[in-house]
């Protein structure tokens, strides 16, 4: 059977990062580290104010760089040259852009792309956009997926031959607001529309939305953080993504 890089192959969480190494989330070293080392990786998109790509998860700086600033707030350049992780303050450490990193994974390791919004209600597809103009012709292998259903059924309109999951940590979709709600059960119940896999908090296995899905398309799961958690919950997904540990094979 030919090996498919997304279910064969653990995905590291923001790159393979350890901050008491000044190795930190989201950057190149941790891209660069998890590829040495054989994973596929996960990341987070948005744009700065002047409409860059970058990869960072938080909408804020303060939390991993001490800057209490939103990423949408400031231009890219001053970001690169001001902007320092509290963990790693050297200028050679930085928040990449999007570009960079796929550069760096081509060919390497694939991509699992989170599209970051701020809601998961409909808002705009900015972010998606530029996303798309990055992602053509990009030879590497990727996924899109997103906790905002209306962003990864941008791309089936789209990019139809993209790979797409979806992003959730709910029990079930009432949870949800009435039209992000009907959004959410038609990428995850409408056949013709549907995304290819379910990206779920580990935490909520055996929630009335997991046994919903579970067995009519594949589950990968996040953040699996120590191998006993893998072990004792590896029957119940296809792949995970992790971080704080290193993995054994599968």
């Amino acid at each position: 059977m030919k090996k498919d890089w997304l279910y064969d192959v653990f995905v590291a969480h923001r790159g393979l990062h350890d901050e008491k190494k000044g190795i930190v989330e989201n950057t190149l070293p941790a891209f660069a580290e998890a590829v040495k080392a054989g994973y596929n990786i996960e990341l987070d998109v948005q744009l700065t104010r002047d409409g860059k790509l970058v990869v960072f998860h938080d909408d804020n700086f303060k939390r991993v760089c001490g800057v209490d600033a939103d990423v949408d707030s400031l231009d890219y350049d001053y970001i690169k040259k001001n902007v320092r992780f509290t963990a790693n303050p050297s200028p050679e450490v930085y928040v990449p852009l999007f570009s960079e990193v796929a550069a760096l994974c081509k060919g390497k390791a694939g991509i699992m792309i989170e599209i970051k919004k701020k809601s998961d209600d409909f808002y705009d597809y900015k972010v998606e956009e530029a996303l798309l103009r990055e992602l053509d012709g990009y030879k590497g292998d990727f996924i899109v997926k997103s906790f905002n259903p209306f962003a990864v059924d941008y791309f089936r309109e789209h990019a139809p031959l993209y790979r797409r999951g979806f992003l959730c940590c709910k029990r079930n979709i009432e949870e949800y607001s009435p039209d992000t709600a009907a959004k959410v059960r038609e990428i995850l119940f409408d056949k013709e529309k549907r995304v290819e896999f379910f990206d779920y908090g580990v935490w909520q296995i055996g929630s009335e939305l997991y046994n919903e899905l579970r067995g009519s398309m594949p589950v990968i799961v996040w953040t699996v953080t120590s191998q006993q958690q893998y072990d004792e919950n590896a029957q119940y997904f296809d792949n995970m993504i992790f971080e704080n540990f290193i993995p054994r094979e599968k």
